[in-house]
């Protein structure tokens, strides 16, 4: 398996070491996996590329630095239009670092701490369920409560509530087994490479948008119960 992770970097270079530490356990557990990063960096007033560069040949993992500046400040977590034109354009050039050669691709955002475990957990779900869902997302939690509420939408386009049982879907899901089906998830995501070599997003909605353009073309997005990944 060639495997291919790709994250958001503007003023985190101090996330760089941690980052990649997780990247190298998770390619020890995948055994003879090819495992490289592209890392789309922009906009920083700190070392981050210089830390991501260090941070890469460290723990030998290979490294795609990008670059993408857009010029606007650093938005807080909201949805201001600038700020989703900003991530969309963001969204769309880390994709275009996609190669043929990867087989699978997992965006995850930088801030996101996450075990090696709940990812092997995705991409085995990834491939069981490949017949009916193209993506696949974790829970993201922050604390106790479901953090992601902006990505996570429901079929019926409501966004899901931080508290159970987040959307009436999850709530009816009886199979535990079985990934609950949204329009849209946020913050984590895998799938096979080709997915992410030909989908962008094409309505300045960043993650959002991008699943809207997966749907269009007539991919399933699937949200893995048993995986979870937390917001700092």
């Amino acid at each position: 398996m060639n495997l291919a992770i790709g994250s958001l970097w503007r003023n985190s270079g101090h996330r760089a070491p941690v980052y990649f530490e997780r990247v190298a356990a998770l390619k020890q557990q995948l055994g003879g996996a090819r495992v490289r990063v592209i890392a789309l960096e922009g906009d920083s007033t700190d070392n981050t590329r210089e830390a991501l560069v260090a941070a890469a040949e460290y723990y030998g993992i290979e490294l795609q630095l990008l670059t993408h500046n857009h010029g606007g400040p650093v938005f807080g977590s909201t949805e201001e239009t600038a700020r989703m034109v900003a991530l969309s354009g963001c969204v769309n050039a880390l994709l275009d670092g996609v190669r043929h050669a990867d087989d699978y691709f997992l965006y995850v955002e930088s801030d996101l701490i996450w075990k090696p475990r709940s990812m092997m957990n995705l991409l085995a779900s990834c491939l069981a369920h490949q017949e009916r869902y193209s993506v696949i997302a974790p829970m993201v939690y922050a604390a106790d409560t479901f953090y992601d509420i902006w990505g996570f939408r429901g079929l019926d386009g409501v966004r899901w509530s931080p508290f159970p049982p987040y959307h009436k879907d999850y709530a009816a899901a009886a199979d535990d087994f079985e990934p609950v089906e949204v329009s849209s998830a946020g913050s984590c995501l895998v799938m096979p490479s080709f997915i992410a070599r030909n989908i962008r997003v094409e309505n300045d909605y960043a993650l959002v948008g991008w699943c809207e353009s997966v749907r269009r073309a007539g991919y399933r997005i699937g949200v893995e119960r048993s995986s979870q990944v937390d917001q700092l």
